[in-house]
């Protein structure tokens, strides 16, 4: 009851006309921790300069809570070849970032290695990744990552996007990716609404478990194609279009490229492709124009 009620009062705080509760913290510098189960408030830009494997500009405790409040966070690194990170969330847990807020320069916006993250209206832009929910080789945390749930979200012209176990999406745009991943990477499953992601050289969506999307764009991706995943799910109201995949240095055109049949409802597509996870090719699904 305790935790569930901590959490109540992060959302509150959110909500216009409502005064921050007591332990809010104000954030005005960089490596500040916000502490479990507090409110941080940005209350101003900040511009950081210590290189990862140091602190983040901010840290997330367990349910802790960060609210950007229209400011930005940066890096400036300090000698070559150094990034920073720009908000951690530190324990294993969850935590909230709420905008708006915008994160850019040489660091990985969010890093939740071992926690669920819960953000919303936020820009990542020219920045090395958005939101990276999954540990590297060698990192503490689950191997699949965690599960992230993003309203209003934006990544673009980053060298990866969004990464993790699962995504719920609302209002969600991945855009101008040149890493080898997808756009949106994930070890399982990806649900939501109006998600676009193009332009991206690994792919637009890879998503092992599934999709379920309703309002869905993802055009002039490489690499993995527009919407890529080991099993089947269910696309509705839907533009993909222009994608390729490339499987054994053969570049095919290919929007869609699953394990199993998706069900569809008015999707636009040129070509589909039905290839089993042990990679037996199946033909097209018979939906797309170009099939």
């Amino acid at each position: 009851m305790f935790r569930r009620s901590m959490w109540a009062c992060a959302l509150l705080a959110a909500i216009p006309g409502l005064s921050a509760p007591a332990g809010a913290v104000d954030v005005t510098a960089c490596g500040q921790t916000v502490g479990r189960g507090e409110i941080g408030v940005l209350l101003n830009d900040l511009d950081c300069s210590t290189p990862s494997p140091g602190p983040a500009a901010v840290t997330l405790q367990n349910r802790a809570t960060l609210q950007m409040n229209g400011h930005r966070v940066t890096f400036t690194p300090p000698a070559p070849e150094t990034y920073g990170v720009g908000i951690e969330c530190a324990e294993r847990g969850r935590c909230l970032i709420q905008g708006p807020g915008e994160l850019t320069g040489e660091l990985v916006g969010v890093v939740a290695r071992e926690s669920k993250v819960t953000i919303s209206d936020v820009v990542f832009h020219d920045i090395i990744s958005g939101i990276r929910a999954a540990p590297l080789s060698g990192e503490s945390g689950p191997p699949a990552g965690n599960d992230v749930d993003a309203t209003n979200v934006t990544v673009v012209d980053a060298e990866a996007g969004i990464r993790g176990r699962s995504l719920r999406a609302n209002g969600v745009s991945v855009t101008r990716i040149t890493g080898l991943a997808a756009g949106i990477s994930l070890a399982r499953k990806i649900r939501g609404t109006d998600v676009t992601a193009s332009q991206n050289a690994g792919g637009g969506v890879f998503c092992g478990s599934g999709f379920d999307l309703d309002g869905f764009v993802a055009t002039q991706n490489s690499g993995d194609g527009g919407l890529y995943t080991l099993h089947g799910g269910r696309l509705r109201n839907a533009t993909v279009t222009g994608n390729t995949v490339t499987i054994s240095s053969d570049v095919r055109p290919i929007d869609i490229f699953a394990g199993r049949p998706p069900v569809v409802e008015n999707v636009t597509c040129d070509h589909s492709l039905w290839r089993s996870p042990n990679g037996i090719e199946h033909g097209p699904f018979g939906f797309c124009a170009g099939d």
